[in-house]
């Protein structure tokens, strides 16, 4: 159900960027919408490749035990939860750099869910984690998507761009300690609606 919910908003968002770009705006013709479906029609297919090979590594690394032997070894390294809490993050951030936000959710999620949940860190808690560590990795070389927008949309070059980002992920990268090491923050929303 929340599948379809968020495919239809994706929908009502397609539709409203067409009658924008079409209609108001008129600065996309209907030989360059070709071109645009074009180009979204390979940059997905592309994405979806790499989706699809990290779920099949995913699904692999559950089914020979994989990722009960890696939880085991990591936690025999320490018994303190703020050292596998800090190891699990160093993980994501380094993963982030080399990977899209997806895949790496998709290959490390099963792998690391389990020493999450060993060490008490709340499930919805370590999905926030997750995704502040991605995002770090979002504007950080040699992946960083949104980096390679930022690139196309000013046209300048990438080292001005990631210049002009290290401060914001300093920024990013003290609000992750302060998500990771102080769970209320992100735990009272989601909290408070499941207890309706």
């Amino acid at each position: 159900m929340v599948f379809l919910l968020q495919l239809s908003l994706l929908a009502v968002a397609c539709a409203y960027g067409l009658i924008v770009g079409l209609i108001i705006y008129k600065e996309v013709t209907p030989k360059d919408l070709w071109e645009i479906l074009q180009n979204t029609g390979v940059t997905s297919g592309a994405i979806l490749l790499i989706t699809a090979g990290a779920s099949a590594f995913s699904w692999l690394l559950t089914m020979t035990g994989t990722a009960s032997s890696l939880a085991n070894s990591v936690l025999s390294i320490s018994d303190s939860s703020f050292v596998i809490t800090a190891l699990l993050n160093i993980t994501m951030l380094i993963a982030g750099f080399f990977l899209d936000s997806v895949s790496a959710i998709i290959v490390l999620a099963p792998l690391m869910m389990p020493i999450a949940t060993d060490v008490g860190i709340d499930p919805v808690h370590f999905g926030i984690i997750n995704l502040v560590n991605y995002s770090v990795g979002m504007i950080t070389p040699p992946v960083g998507l949104n980096l390679f927008v930022a690139v196309t949309i000013s046209k300048m070059n990438l080292l001005e761009i990631f210049r002009g980002c290290i401060p914001f992920v300093f920024v990013m990268i003290f609000g992750l300690i302060i998500i990771t090491y102080v769970p209320w923050l992100s735990l009272a929303i989601p909290s408070l609606l499941y207890s309706f």
